[in-house]
């Protein structure tokens, strides 16, 4: 009887540690839904996140909104923190500002930025976490894993991940989570050259090197937003890499390596076997 107990207390608490870990991707996913993606009662414009932490999850993102006040257009640029409490998640906006814009949301030389008051800044924060969860709600069970690689992988989520994680969770994170994970992105090439062993000379066993950009990170704030990109490494025997030259648009696929090169920075590199 106790051992039937045991494997049942056993059974119950793997399936608990799924759950918990089904919703912490869910939460994410619905998220940067929000942030990226428009829906029949939000728009968000120039949504980026600064940081990403899925470890401790917690994620700050940075975006904008458009609202339609009689005859014009106020626009309001805010930052937002969302933790994932597991039980619920905790929304705040820590910083908002409005002014006009004209149709295409730019800046009227006339307006005035104004600091929105904390009532107001709060109200709108009650109705993004309504709109983050019926997102979340709506995720179905059978694509979270995929969907979550595919995201968590991406340039524009590791960039903000190794500026704002600790050492040892986000070395944990990467390996548990993105390394050797199957990855396909589409990168401006900016040089091909062949690869060679620098002591040797022979060519490896992947004969190709490549070197290409992602816009994939943007700073700034509001009206004053600058778009960054994040290098990104190819090593591959397709012989589309021949014929492509700097400019060039190369669709990748294969395995990601996320590697710190001594605590100067990550290199983000793609093997195509």
């Amino acid at each position: 009887m106790k051992k039937k107990i045991l494997i049942g207390l056993l059974a119950c608490l793997f399936v608990s540690t799924l759950f918990a870990q089904n919703n912490s991707k869910k939460v994410f996913l619905g998220l940067h839904s929000f942030v990226t993606e428009p829906s029949k009662t939000w728009t968000i414009y120039d949504g980026y996140f600064t940081k990403v932490d899925p470890m401790s999850e917690e994620y700050t993102f940075i975006g904008s909104f458009v609202v339609k006040v009689l005859m014009t257009n106020s626009r309001y640029d805010f930052v937002c923190t969302v933790k994932n409490t597991g039980d619920d998640i905790n929304l705040e906006i820590t910083e908002m500002e409005s002014y006009a814009v004209d149709k295409n949301r730019n800046f009227l030389s006339s307006s005035k930025v104004i600091n929105t008051a904390k009532k107001v800044s709060d109200q709108y924060a009650a109705q993004m976490k309504d709109e983050i969860k019926a997102r979340i709600t709506n995720i179905s069970d059978d694509s979270v894993e995929s969907e979550y690689t595919k995201l968590i992988t991406h340039p524009s989520i590791t960039t903000p991940m190794t500026k704002t994680m600790t050492a040892l969770a986000l070395k944990k994170f990467i390996n548990e989570n993105i390394n050797g994970k199957q990855v396909e992105l589409d990168i401006v090439l900016s040089s091909i050259d062949e690869n060679r062993n620098p002591i040797t000379n022979e060519l490896e066993e992947l004969n190709y090197k490549a070197w290409g950009n992602v816009n994939v990170y943007k700073e700034g704030f509001g009206r004053f937003i600058i778009t960054e990109t994040t290098s990104v490494s190819i090593y591959s025997n397709n012989d589309k890499l021949l014929s492509a030259k700097p400019g060039d648009t190369y669709k990748a696929k294969g395995t990601v390596s996320l590697t710190d090169l001594r605590g100067m920075f990550w290199s983000y590199s793609i093997n195509e076997e």
